[in-house]
């Protein structure tokens, strides 16, 4: 289990990934994750890929990853980024989705159009563009040269006003693929247009996203009763598993118990 008392990451190293998200939209942090972690996750998600793997899709996109395995609950309520996620959303947050993604090599897919926006339906019910949620992606594989099934993302795109344009066999101007190391996090806000690149090489692409909201955003899954009571004693991960300890819209900053992780 890890610890849920202290962020890794000082107020000046988190300003600076909060205002690089205001920016771009996505911020890469490599090595968040030590070797030994890497390992003991991708274990877990090894297994958890066998029993979710879908033969007419081909590859792995299992939905609740955050309550599929203790070790992945765990990774989920991680301090590490904790005052990050506070501080680009708010400290009333809650895990509202999160998924494991393993994909193997495939053929090339010169037609395949995945860029999309996170949020579903957020976008098209409301008239305006708002961050409403951030996903964490934690890299269990190597995904350092381009066409590895890397995450694809357009810099900037969370600040425009238009739909990206769909166009099939086109890469979209301004789109970059994201290099990364296993054991790296890739933080991006739901705004951002983003997809993912074909695996075209030898390796299997292996990922895990968890994806962070306010409160008072409904869940999509949701943990066990037996793991809401397994959290007692532990309130921040009662918090982010979405315990009902706290009034979701009118609980004061100082209750909650993410709000000890705001950079000052």
């Amino acid at each position: 289990m890890v610890s849920t008392t202290s962020p890794t990451f000082d107020a000046a190293r988190t300003r600076e990934i909060l205002d690089e998200l205001d920016r771009s939209g996505y911020v890469h942090i490599p090595g968040v994750l030590s070797p030994d972690e890497v390992a003991r996750i991708r274990e877990v998600v090894e297994v958890l890929a066998k029993e979710h793997y879908d033969p007419e899709q081909g590859f792995v996109h299992a939905l609740g990853a955050a309550y599929l395995h203790p070790l992945l609950t765990d990774l989920a309520v991680d301090p590490r980024l904790m005052g990050v996620l506070a501080g680009a959303l708010t400290p009333n947050l809650h895990i509202y989705h999160s998924h494991i993604d393993v994909h193997p090599p495939e053929e090339d897919k010169p037609n395949a159009w995945r860029w999309h926006e996170d949020g579903g339906r957020q976008t098209a019910d409301l008239d305006y563009r708002a961050r409403l949620s951030a996903k964490l992606g934690f890299w269990l594989s190597d995904c350092d040269e381009p066409g590895m099934g890397n995450l694809e993302v357009i810099p900037g795109s969370h600040l425009w006003t238009e739909f990206l344009p769909r166009t099939p066999g086109q890469t979209p101007d301004g789109a970059i693929q994201v290099l990364a190391k296993a054991g790296d996090v890739t933080l991006f806000e739901r705004r951002i247009w983003h997809g993912r690149s074909t695996n075209l090489s030898d390796r299997t692409r292996m990922v895990v996203f968890y994806g962070y909201a306010p409160r008072w955003i409904v869940q999509r899954e949701f943990p066990s009763p037996e793991q809401l009571e397994a959290a007692i004693g532990d309130p921040l991960r009662r918090q982010l598993i979405g315990a009902p300890d706290w009034d979701s819209c009118h609980v004061g900053r100082a209750e909650l118990p993410l709000t000890q992780f705001l950079a000052a």
